[in-house]
């Protein structure tokens, strides 16, 4: 209540702004709806056999935001999952994160915005760097709490996140996950993302989960084109702070580089955990991947170690399909290494099934301790209306 309370007296501030619709009735009547009709077959197998089972989940995803009213605006978000005839092999090996049946309000929100500055106060997705919702499973992760976001300085976003409450995907005991105070008080995040330098994204933000630990992380991206080449570079770098003392602090950074030409792309990476294990948000699983030499299904913190990734895809314009293959191999400091081998594709269809996308991702992790060996199989079917 103490976040509302401020957020709300932080929109009373703001002042006004002009308005789209003359009454309430058409703000909600006219507001915006979509959903999407998802269903996913997740197939695992961890430790060569520790936690192995395959899953189908189904499950609808509805949203609505109003149409502006005085520069307000409402939204909504419901979630639902079934998993379909679980048997207690896909329980154990999916409880953390695709084995939750029910449904979840994830969004209820109001916002105001003055100019291009909005601030959005109740529950909604975030995505921002070091608090980003993560959406690679079938229920996607949800915050409570405000953001600030402002886009009125040019060529500039500014942002700032404050949340108390984190929804996750499961509960772990067979029900999806609901709302929940977060282990300390409260955790945030603020920075800056700046375009100003011609074809130059430069980023900075810091953030704070209470009782656990603090961050900041730095990146620059150029991307640029000669002739019918596409090229980009980039660098990062994160550093971050524990709470607890005994925890060993940490810090990474990446460098990357990209070519494409028609719709062959690749990049080769190398990132180096240099201290510690290194995290790469605050909260949330969807900011986890921010290193650049993540994998796609195993994406989580690294301790001290040498990293490094090449990427090879394929865009057939004219069919709408995608494919490629990731090779990833990870020096530990304690004389461990580890391999990934991913393959994936996207097709978009058209025509009658415009709306519909399939995806499927296969990765292999080869490690020098067996039990941390793992293969996944990804396959999923989403019709967005």
């Amino acid at each position: 209540m103490k976040t509302l309370k401020l957020s709300l007296i932080a929109i009373v501030a703001l002042g006004t702004v002009s308005f789209a619709s003359d009454t309430l009735q058409e703000a909600l009547t006219t507001g915006k709806y979509d959903g999407a009709l998802n269903a996913y077959y997740f197939d695992r197998d961890i430790g060569h056999g520790t936690k192995k089972g395959s899953i189908l989940n189904l499950g609808i995803d509805l949203n609505y935001e109003s149409n502006f009213f005085y520069g307000f605006k409402l939204g909504f978000g419901f979630q639902s999952s079934n998993a379909v005839n679980a048997d207690d092999e896909a329980k154990n090996a999916f409880s953390s994160d695709m084995y939750g049946n029910g449904a979840v309000l994830s969004q209820a929100y109001l916002s105001y915005t003055l100019s291009k500055t909005t601030l959005k106060v109740g529950r909604q997705y975030i995505a921002l760097p070091l608090m980003k919702s993560s959406s690679s499973r079938l229920i996607k992760q949800s915050f409570e709490g405000s953001t600030l976001i402002s886009k009125d300085v040019p060529d500039t976003t500014l942002f700032m996140a404050y949340i108390d409450k984190f929804q996750n995907r499961t509960d772990g005991f067979g029900d999806i996950a609901e709302f929940k105070d977060l282990k300390g008080d409260y955790a945030y995040t603020t920075g800056i993302i700046n375009q100003s330098i011609p074809n130059t994204t430069l980023t900075f933000a810091y953030g704070e989960a209470d009782l656990s630990h603090d961050m900041y992380y730095l990146e620059a991206n150029y991307k640029n084109k000669y002739d019918d080449i596409t090229y980009n570079l980039a660098v990062q770098y994160g550093d971050t702070d524990y709470k607890d003392s005994a925890t060993k602090d940490a810090d990474f950074y990446g460098l990357k580089a990209g070519i494409g030409v028609g719709g062959l792309n690749a990049y080769v990476a190398y990132a180096e955990v240099r201290d510690g294990t290194a995290q790469w948000g605050v909260v949330g699983g969807g900011s986890r991947p921010t290193i650049f030499t993540t994998a796609i299904i195993e994406s989580g913190t690294y301790s001290e170690s040498d990293h490094y990734a090449v990427d090879l895809n394929y865009t057939f314009q004219n069919v709408g399909l995608k494919i490629g293959a990731r090779y990833i191999d990870i020096d530990y400091a304690t004389n461990y290494d580890a391999n990934f081998k991913i393959a994936y594709a996207d097709y978009k269809f058209n025509g009658a099934l415009k709306g519909l996308k399939a995806s499927l991702v296969y990765e292999e992790r080869d490690h020098d301790l067996d039990a941390s060996d793992f293969k996944e199989l990804w396959a999923k079917l989403v019709y967005k209306f």
